[in-house]
């Protein structure tokens, strides 16, 4: 069995631990895999070595998903209790769309470009977003073309990030490649995220997709919230 890091178990769980040493009882730790876990329902695991999934209860105070690798103290007569991370399942690909036909333009309009599936942002989890689009704008470098990322269909929703792009081109079509960070500190929800575009004057913003220029949106798993990411938005 891989030896645990103890670093990664909670103070309080160690303190328990200790305790129970002093009273002679025998725990075991063992390292298992997350099969689901739901904030209402628990978490069911499967033990290395084992191939039926039990119940557990997660200690950590983090949202765990399927995938996830974990230490487990296993108490007699009380059950199982998650007490640490050992590997998270982040990169896991929750929605992805992309396009080779898209062409919209407009003069004051934000446009639609493109809207992911529904995805489970869950608490406590970041998200990479990943995107690519090619914008055409006129009147110089001072019209930018403002990239919005919303919650939702269409152009209302809550506007999760947003990059401005300068044209550097005259009216040619430039490629936008972008990725950032989301992360849920709020409750587990599902929602489509719509990709936008608009002028920052009210000059002519276009995009245009071909098979050789495919405009894509997509949205990975990238672990707990506690990992360190550039370009992190909360949602």
């Amino acid at each position: 069995m891989t030896t645990p890091d103890t670093g990664l178990i909670s103070a309080a769980t160690r303190e328990i631990v200790q305790q129970s040493q002093s009273l002679g009882l025998s725990w075991t730790l063992r390292m298992a895999t997350i099969v689901s876990s739901t904030a209402t329902s628990g978490s069911t695991i499967i033990f290395d070595g084992d191939t039926v999934a039990i119940s557990a209860t997660n200690m950590t105070g983090g949202r765990l998903i399927g995938g996830d690798r974990v230490y487990c103290i296993i108490v007699p007569q009380s059950g199982n209790f998650i007490v640490g991370f050992a590997e998270l399942a982040a990169g896991a690909l929750l929605g992805r769309v992309d396009s080779t036909t898209v062409n919209v333009s407009d003069n004051v309009a934000e446009l639609v470009v493109l809207t992911t599936p529904t995805i489970t942002f869950t608490n406590g989890r970041a998200f990479r977003v990943r995107y690519r689009l090619n914008t055409r704008t006129s009147g110089g470098a001072n019209n930018q073309a403002i990239v919005r990322f919303r919650a939702g269909t269409g152009t209302s929703g809550t506007i999760w990030a947003a990059f401005a792009y300068s044209n550097l081109n005259g009216f040619g079509a430039e490629a936008r490649y972008g990725e950032f960070y989301l992360k849920n500190t709020n409750d587990t929800f599902g929602s489509t995220m719509t990709m936008t575009v608009i002028a920052s004057l009210s000059i002519q913003v276009a995009v245009t997709a071909s098979t050789t220029d495919v405009v894509f949106l997509e949205v990975s798993d990238a672990g707990q919230i506690s990992n360190s990411y550039d370009n992190t938005f909360e949602i």
